[in-house]
């Protein structure tokens, strides 16, 4: 009996301490240059800031100030180059398509990155161009996946025709059009299904995971 109640003091202490430790928070770094989609940027980061997750955003390129133009000439800035990022770990990398989507695969850097991503079986989400740019460029791309309709014909054994697709730990989604659905694909996957329906309520979302 007294055993039995200290195992439960035991347990009651671990049950208060765990109510004050601090949430960890995913934390995903959103890749951008110059003619990066801008709708897919801000929509990705958006809709999981609103999950709970900490979202850097990284410049690739040498653009003054870490500030791209994007596809449509909205200007954004980005809180770090992704030289300062190649040493830090993150639970997700999110790639944004447009014209960029060459820019992003032609860095070096951020392709290391990627590939340990995926080695280390972390998360990894592309969408729009950057599923064939950058991912299927690089030998990244494995099974199952989608991208912007224009670039189905390179990746014809792979594609399917949906709006998001997960495999394993990549994640791939057509388009502008699609980007809230992926980022509560990515909410419900790393923050769990409540959350990721409680994101979709604020968003007045009809869609359904």
């Amino acid at each position: 009996m007294a055993a039995s109640r200290l195992v439960q003091s035991h347990q009651n202490v671990v049950e208060a301490i765990a109510e004050h430790l601090p949430h960890i928070k995913p934390r995903v770094l959103v890749p951008i240059t110059d003619g990066s989609e801008e709708l897919e940027t801000l929509m990705l980061a958006d809709v999981l800031t609103r999950g709970g997750m900490h979202v850097e955003l990284a410049n690739v390129g040498l653009q003054k100030d870490n500030v791209v133009q994007g596809m449509h000439g909205l200007r954004i800035r980005a809180a770090q180059s992704i030289e300062d990022c190649i040493y830090d770990t993150y639970d997700l990398i999110a790639l944004p398509g447009g014209v960029g989507a060459d820019g992003l695969a032609e860095c070096d850097v951020l392709v290391k990155m990627l590939k340990i991503q995926m080695a280390e079986k972390r998360w990894v989400a592309a969408i729009g161009s950057s599923p064939v740019a950058v991912l299927h460029a690089h030998g990244i791309l494995d099974g199952p996946a989608t991208c912007h309709p224009a670039m189905a014909t390179h990746i014809p054994d792979q594609y399917v025709n949906q709006a998001v697709v997960a495999n394993d730990h990549c994640v791939t989604s057509k388009g502008p059009g699609t980007a809230i659905q992926l980022g509560l694909k990515l909410v419900q996957l790393l923050c769990g299904q409540e959350e990721a329906n409680k994101v979709a309520k604020q968003l007045l979302s009809p869609l359904a995971l």
